[in-house]
Formats: structure tokens, C-alpha cells, sequence
């Protein structure tokens, strides 16, 4: 899954999203570029591959620059028991989206799909308190 341009020009401030601990030596699809933080089994106040600009390649184990299989991120259904997984993206401030692109990748012969049949996105405003 890739999200995203150049790394920070859409605002994008951080997010958080599960990190996956089963894949096998060779099969990594994690977030190796990930500047945050691992919280329990979250990564949060980072920014990593899903905004970094660069496109994985067909073949997800293909090297585009940053190490073999390091073009993509993902994870594994039987890693998430409720069979969905949250991904949540801090912006410096309120944004109106009109596009919102997702890319995906099938590998089938090394069990990597893109198996969702539905998106959903929710936009939210947080306000500090403190301010």
C-alpha cells in the first residue's frame, strides 16, 4: 500500500499505523523507514513509506532504491483478528480532500494481495484543550 507524493508536501505531519511482526526473513513488507516510535504494537508520531514519494515497483520485492522489498508496506489478515486494519494521518492543519489515491499490489505466488472490498474514510478534528 503507498499513499501520498513527496514526503511532507501534503502537510502531512504523522501517522500511525499497525506494525505487522509476523513476516517471515525475506517476506518483510514493514515499514523499515518509519521515524517514529513503536508504541505496544503501534507505530505512531512518524512519518515513513506511505509518504515518502516513491513508488513500489510491479514486483514488490523489486529494489527501488532503498533496499529489496522495501518499496511497499503490508500486512497479514490472520495478524488482525477483527480483519481490518487502522491507519490514522495527522495533518498541520484542516485539509479538504477531493482525491484520496491508494495504491495497491498483488503477488500471488508469494501470498501478497490487496484483499479489501471496502475503504472508509472518516475525517475528524481534534482540539487542544490547553490552548
Amino acid at each position: 500500500m503507498k499513499l501520498g507524493k513527496e514526503r511532507w508536501e501534503d502537510g502531512v505531519v504523522s501517522y500511525s499505523v499497525p506494525k505487522d511482526e509476523s513476516w517471515e526473513p525475506g517476506q518483510d513488507l514493514s515499514d523499515v523507514s518509519y521515524d517514529g516510535q513503536l508504541v505496544g504494537s503501534t507505530l505512531v508520531n512518524g512519518l515513513g513509506r506511505l509518504v515518502d514519494g516513491t513508488y513500489g515497483g510491479d514486483n514488490f520485492k523489486m529494489d527501488v532504491g532503498l533496499g529489496k522489498g522495501n518499496g511497499w508496506i503490508g500486512w497479514k489478515n490472520e495478524s488482525f483478528p477483527k480483519k481490518f486494519i487502522e491507519l490514522t494521518f495527522e495533518f498541520d492543519t484542516v485539509r479538504n480532500f477531493s482525491l484520496v489515491n491508494i495504491f495497491t499490489n498483488n503477488c500471488f505466488t508469494k501470498q501478497v494481495q490487496a484483499g479489501f472490498s471496502i475503504i472508509e474514510l472518516i475525517s475528524r478534528l481534534l482540539f487542544n484543550e490547553s490552548l
